[in-house]
């Protein structure tokens, strides 16, 4: 990633590299900095004047998704053998 000049090093998705601390970035009004140890960030600050927001959403991990699909998947399963449509053969009339 590059902002002013300034090359942070990284990956393509967004994953830094494990150089220890990275180059700050200043830019109208704002500061950011974070410093990296392994592929995790460790330590990160941002900061703003003139009334600037920043905002990071949550990414839920794969796992998360798992779980989350096996969740829906068992309440589908339920709900359909409560009806009586799962699990039957079809009757020949």
């Amino acid at each position: 990633m590059r902002e002013s000049g300034r090359t942070i090093p990284g990956s393509r998705r967004g994953r830094i590299a494990p150089v220890g601390p990275l180059q700050p970035l200043a830019y109208a009004g704002t500061q950011f900095s974070a410093t990296a140890a392994g592929y995790s960030i460790t330590n990160f600050s941002y900061s703003a004047t003139g009334g600037a927001v920043f905002t990071a959403a949550p990414v839920p991990e794969p796992s998360t998704w798992a779980m989350m699909f096996a969740g829906i998947t068992l309440l589908g399963a339920m709900a359909a053998r409560r009806r009586g449509q799962f699990g039957q053969l079809p009757r020949a009339v």
